[in-house]
């Protein structure tokens, strides 16, 4: 259960402080305007399984395939890379991945579908008023975060 709001919805608050809190580039930085995280790599036990649960629910599409590596992309951008390993080994238990979508109402919404179709819920929907969240999982184990914030 995610229990009381401070611990997940303060690192999300904090988070945004440090950034407006940042000091000043010194000059020595290199800068390249905005960049932005574009590709997962997962170990998946099945790539086929893996790559219709990540269609489903994410939107994603595959865009190509290398040996036995299938590369997937959303409208966002966001690749995907799903390579087969039976042995792809443990997380931690606090890694995860996010999608952050447009409302409150559309993560309630595909909340209340992945329950309907049996998918693992980690941690139930929340609402918080400025944050809202839950997390499920995939084939694999991972602990995927949907939210709005």
């Amino acid at each position: 259960m995610w229990g009381s709001l401070s611990p997940e919805h303060a690192e999300h608050s904090s988070s945004r402080i440090r950034r407006e809190a940042q000091a000043p580039l010194s000059g020595s930085e290199v800068v390249f305007g905005l960049m932005r995280l574009n590709h997962l790599h997962l170990h998946v036990s099945d790539v086929g399984s893996a790559r219709e649960f990540y269609e489903r629910w994410f939107g994603f599409k595959e865009q190509v395939q290398h040996g036995p590596i299938v590369f997937l992309r959303d409208e966002g951008g966001l690749d995907l890379a799903l390579a087969p390993d039976s042995d792809a080994g443990a997380l931690p238990s606090w890694f995860h991945f996010g999608f952050r979508l447009d409302s409150i109402e559309q993560v309630e919404t595909l909340h209340t579908a992945m329950l309907g179709a049996g998918v693992e819920i980690r941690q139930p929907f929340e609402n918080w008023g400025d944050l809202a969240a839950f997390r499920c999982v995939d084939g694999d184990g991972y602990q995927i975060e949907v939210y709005w914030e």
